[in-house]
């Protein structure tokens, strides 16, 4: 039995004072790699 799992993330809110650091590039990152290891996930699109 094949299970297709969907992940949908519109939108990442990066407060003020945290912003241009390099945060929002960093947590993309990790939910992307965290994704690939999932072999449930069978898209992932930007």
């Amino acid at each position: 039995m094949l299970i297709q799992k969907k992940e949908d993330q519109d939108q990442v809110l990066i407060l003020p004072p945290y912003q241009r650091k390099g945060h929002g590039r960093r947590l993309l990152t990790a939910i992307y790699n965290d994704l690939r290891k999932d072999s449930r996930v069978q898209d992932i699109t930007g």
